[in-house]
This record gives structure tokens, sequence and C-alpha cells, in this order.
């Protein structure tokens, strides 16, 4: 049922249209969607690992060549979620990928005051588990999460992006070059994408 986008309500009226017993309760049902979350994100981290690896063996060098750009859950530069991406130009593989959060759903469900004991407890527990990792206008998520998916490159795939073909969009690479991911001795370099550029 979430493949085609519907969640516990769903599979009850779908049991129910199809006279089919209850499916399984509120709590497992979040049991199981936390477990394939998890299986998820270690497949697709797994995966990029292998493209890394992929691209690194097609240059025969760990200084790649990548193409980058974000993306919004909504039009307009208002989305409250963005996704940048980085491609390796030579496999055209997802090299590594950074998901932005201006809300956290956990957040929002704290109905009381802000200040307190109670608050303290449950914001230590929810710091672990919250979302929100973006704070700003959602057309600066690009920027911010060019920035962090160069800064760890090294650590999480044993790579270096020098080479950035960008969208034509001067303020992330220079975000991106501000930030020095490699050390102020190593230059970047931008390639105009020239489909973009038509």
């Amino acid at each position: 049922m979430r493949s085609v986008g519907q969640g516990l309500e769903g599979m009850k009226t779908f049991c129910g249209i199809m006279d089919l017993n209850p499916p399984v309760s509120q709590n497992s049902y979040r049991q199981i969607c936390r477990r394939l979350n998890a299986a998820s994100k270690n497949v697709a981290i797994e995966s990029m690992k292998k493209a890394a690896d992929e691209e690194v063996a097609a240059v025969d060098s760990t200084d790649i060549t990548v193409s980058g750009d974000g993306t919004w859950m909504t039009r307009g530069h208002t989305s409250q979620i963005g996704v940048c991406t980085v491609v390796g130009a030579d496999t055209e593989k997802v090299t590594d990928l950074e998901v932005l959060s201006k809300a956290c759903k956990g957040c929002s469900r704290w109905k009381g005051p802000r200040v307190g004991s109670a608050f303290k407890k449950w914001h230590a527990r929810h710091t672990q588990v919250c979302t929100k990792n973006h704070i700003g206008s959602s057309g600066k998520m690009e920027g911010e999460g060019m920035v962090k998916l160069f800064q760890h490159s090294e650590s999480e795939r044993g790579v270096r992006y020098l080479n950035y073909i960008g969208d034509g969009d001067s303020s992330t690479f220079l975000s991106i070059s501000a930030c020095h991911p490699y050390g102020e001795n190593v230059p970047l370099s931008k390639v105009e994408c020239v489909g973009q550029v038509q």
C-alpha cells in the first residue's frame, strides 16, 4: 500500500472493501515502516558507495567530476523539503545525496509549553530523531546541501569533487568554493552545463 501512497488507513479501507481481516495495529505498522526505512536507507548508501567506486574506476582517480542539482518537494522555492544530489559525470550514477527539511512532524506534535522539565525530557529524546536540519529560505537549500555533500565526500565516499558541472546557478558554486571542502590550496572548477546555457 505504501508504494501507491497509502498508509494504514488506506489498508483498513482496502481490507474492508475486500472483506479481509483488518490489518496490523498502529504500533505494528510504525515498527514495520521504521524497519523498511532503515533497510531502504542501508541499500541506498551501499548503492551510492558502489557508484562512487565505479566513477573512480572509470576515471582512474579519486578526484572526480560531478554534476550537482537540487530539487524541492513543491514548486516555487516555498517547499519545506529539498533534496540535493551529485551524479558522477562518467557513470551518470548518483554518488551522494542530502535531504534538507525545514519542518518536523514530531516537533509539531508537542502541544505543551516549550519550557519546563517535561519539555526538556521530550526535547532530549526528540533531538535524536528530529528531521528539521535547515533554517532559512527554501532557495538556500541547494547551496547548503551541496556544501554538506562536498564536505563529507572524502570521509563517506573516498573521493574529492574537484570539477562541478552546474546548472547556471552561480550562488551554489560560490557557496561550495567559500567553504574550501578540501583545504584552501585545492581549487575547485565549475563547468557550465551546455543544456542550461542553451
